[in-house]
């Protein structure tokens, strides 16, 4: 699913957690003050 950059601020400020592509793999985003949304990208890469 694509969305405009203003849609994407607005999922990451209610929690979501993104993926974006890079020149060789994708990564996965979050709000750096949003703590709930730090521990699903920990859960989605499977660490502890």
């Amino acid at each position: 699913m694509f969305v405009s950059a203003a849609q994407a601020g607005a999922m990451l400020r209610g929690g979501a957690v993104g993926v974006v592509p890079t020149e060789s793999v994708y990564g996965l985003i979050a709000l750096a003050t949003d703590v709930a949304a730090i521990e699903r990208v920990y859960d989605v890469k499977h660490r502890p």
